[in-house]
């Protein structure tokens, strides 16, 4: 989708929330950077490894998406539309997180990663 974008050159208030175990999970990240660049398009990554796997000088967030996250980074997620992407666990967890901040199902839009759990 954010390929899409770039190649449109089309502009749009987008906050991508994106969670790995490990920064070498991390995928994706130049053509996010370019969103960033060209498009205004902001990432905020995190990370949900061992402390001691989380390298120093990494940039990100620490920790699994939570509703303080998602407060913080997405001031105004009352007003927004949600896509999930991910396992059927991730997504099943993210959908209640937006539940306990009020969003409804009707803002909500999900997708799973076949073969995940």
């Amino acid at each position: 989708m954010v390929r899409d974008l770039l190649m449109r050159e089309e502009r749009r208030d987008l906050v991508l929330l994106i969670s790995n175990k490990y920064e070498t999970g991390v995928t994706y990240g130049d053509l996010f950077e370019q969103a960033r660049k060209d498009l205004g398009i902001r990432t905020v990554f995190t990370l949900t490894g061992a402390a001691e796997t989380v390298p120093t000088a990494w940039p990100g967030r620490i920790g699994r998406i939570d509703e303080a996250l998602i407060r913080e980074e997405i001031p105004d997620h009352a007003e927004r539309i949600f896509y999930l992407c991910g396992s059927q666990r991730l997504v099943r967890g993210i959908t209640g997180l937006l539940g306990h901040l009020g969003i409804t199902g009707t803002r909500i839009r999900t997708d799973y990663f076949p073969g995940l759990p």
